[in-house]
């Protein structure tokens, strides 16, 4: 256990991502692109003495809440479990943090039981326009170079660049040909398109629009499983509905 000096405030490394599942709290990583699952204790004192709730206007489900770093100083008596020092999961400011980098899901149970992502065959032979093919088959080609040049925190970066851009709000039926066309280029596409890289282009293809759309990535233990999806007005798009009530969000492009 670390002793941390008086004057200073706990704060989150930039690129950390924290959420809480059944009481245990998930790092993302996403400069090394690899998750950490705190232990019982270095849980416990998360969830006790760096967070406190706050409440927002446009909370993003009735299951979930956004937390932010309680704006309190340490003092010479508060102690941190060395783990989170050694990983390089926190920091120490002397400023108070702002940010809203952890997401809590008010569940006690649940979560996704032999979930395998694949592409709808349904929307295959559906029509849509061939220009629409092509722009979803060059979105999956950026992405894909983007996480080749820069890997998941400029991919992550990128989408919340776009996000922050002034956005129209719109009905999820408006989007519901874009999703298929990217089902259709992911079918023609060289490799095999991951849920990372098909909800990544639909989000790109909505922020180049200007359209409100929130990627999100979410994660569960026993077992793990994370999964990225994107929701319109608080629904899911080509995806499973209860995807928000049964995942943590680990990462939103909605995220500071």
């Amino acid at each position: 256990m670390n002793r941390f000096n008086s004057q200073q405030y706990i704060d989150l490394n930039p690129g950390m991502y924290a959420t809480e599942f059944n009481r245990t709290v998930m790092i993302l990583d996403v400069k090394n692109d690899k998750y950490l699952v705190l232990d019982e204790k270095v849980s416990s004192f998360f969830l006790t003495f760096l967070f406190q709730e706050i409440n927002l206007e446009n909370a993003y489900t009735s299951s979930s809440c956004e937390h932010r770093f309680q704006q309190m100083m340490t003092t010479s008596d508060l102690e941190i479990p060395a783990s989170l020092k050694e990983e390089n999961i926190i920091q120490l400011n002397s400023q108070k943090p702002t940010g809203l980098n952890f997401h809590v899901n008010n569940k006690t149970g649940g979560g996704l039981e032999d979930f395998i992502w694949t592409l709808p065959d349904k929307n295959l032979y559906k029509a849509v326009g061939r220009s629409l093919i092509i722009e979803a088959y060059l979105a999956l080609l950026k992405i894909d170079l983007i996480l080749k040049l820069y890997n998941l925190s400029g991919l992550l970066a990128y989408l919340q660049k776009m996000s922050k851009q002034q956005q129209t709000k719109i009905l999820p039926e408006k989007v519901e040909p874009f999703a298929i066309a990217l089902d259709q280029a992911s079918f023609y596409y060289f490799k095999r398109v991951k849920c990372l890289q098909w909800a990544a282009a639909l989000a790109s293809m909505c922020y180049k629009r200007k359209w409100n759309a929130e990627f999100s990535i979410g994660v569960q233990l026993y077992p793990f499983h994370a999964h990225a999806w994107v929701e319109v007005n608080h629904l899911v798009i080509n995806d499973d509905p209860k995807l928000p009530f049964q995942l943590s969000k680990i990462f939103s492009s909605y995220f500071k």
